[in-house]
């Protein structure tokens, strides 16, 4: 997933591409049952920077 990003900060403006790589798992006829953000980078003027991000979706309940 690759998200452009744009930041306005106190020492000007800043705009880069920020991607995240996500694995997800589903089930047929189901959908989404987990998605884990597993690393990250972000893209500025050439340059890019590891950024660290965490985070993770659950189906914790399957209904008919």
């Amino acid at each position: 997933m690759d998200i452009d990003v744009s930041l306005v900060i106190t020492l000007g403006d800043f705009r880069g591409r920020l991607k995240v790589k996500t694995t997800h798992w589903f089930l047929p006829y189901t959908g989404l049952l987990k998605e884990e953000i597993e690393s990250g980078d972000l893209t500025y003027m050439g340059m890019t920077f590891p950024v660290t991000l965490s985070g993770k979706v659950e189906r914790v309940e399957l209904r008919p």
